[in-house]
């Protein structure tokens, strides 16, 4: 947020890339621990600091969330 509102409320073309970025790193961390997440939309990503003032992206709300298999998901890619 702060970001946003120190440059007169618009991202920088950096600033959306790393942000995409860290979006695709979540749920590629999501997924490799086998889990859906199934409510992928803006509200469920939140922009927070950590110490270090690194803008981190966080996925939330998990309530939708499902494990699945890896078999399975192999099956519907190949067929």
């Amino acid at each position: 947020y702060d970001i946003f509102d120190s440059n007169k409320k618009k991202f920088h073309v950096k600033d959306i890339c790393n942000i995409g970025i860290q979006i695709l790193e979540r749920l590629e961390y999501i997924h490799s621990k086998n889990y859906i997440h199934r409510d992928i939309k803006p509200q469920n990503f939140l922009i927070g600091k950590e110490k270090n003032d690194d803008n981190i992206i966080y996925l939330i709300d998990f309530g939708l969330a499902k494990k699945f298999r890896k078999f399975m998901l192999y099956y519907y890619l190949f067929l």
